[in-house]
């Protein structure tokens, strides 16, 4: 159920990202409204879509999800330092993020 799960929260969150890549929704709304699902989101899945990347098959492989965790970090940063610095305890938004214990 955790894979399903897992697979939907990552779909429909790619999907959104595409919707704000084409301008089809509001992409400075979305970000401030659900910032910090976002950064929750990627922090539970980036390992395991970085892993896909390098399997066979698209390069872009969730591309519209990570450009979104782009701007909500960006924003938290800016505007909620403390919600930021759980998310990326060293200061800085590349390297690993702090990880979930979910597991299947």
């Amino acid at each position: 159920m955790t894979t399903i799960c897992r697979n939907i929260v990552r779909s429909d969150f790619n999907e959104i990202g595409t919707l704000i890549h084409y301008n089809l929704l509001d992409g400075k709304i979305f970000i401030r409204e659900y910032y910090w699902v976002i950064l929750r989101v990627w922090s539970l899945l980036e390992t395991e879509i970085e892993n896909r990347r390098k399997q066979p098959g698209p390069p872009n492989y969730m591309e519209h999800l990570e450009s979104m965790e782009k701007k909500a970090a960006e924003f938290a940063k800016k505007r909620y330092p403390g919600v930021y610095k759980t998310f990326y305890p060293e200061g800085e938004r590349t390297g690993p993020h702090k990880k979930d214990t979910i597991t299947d």
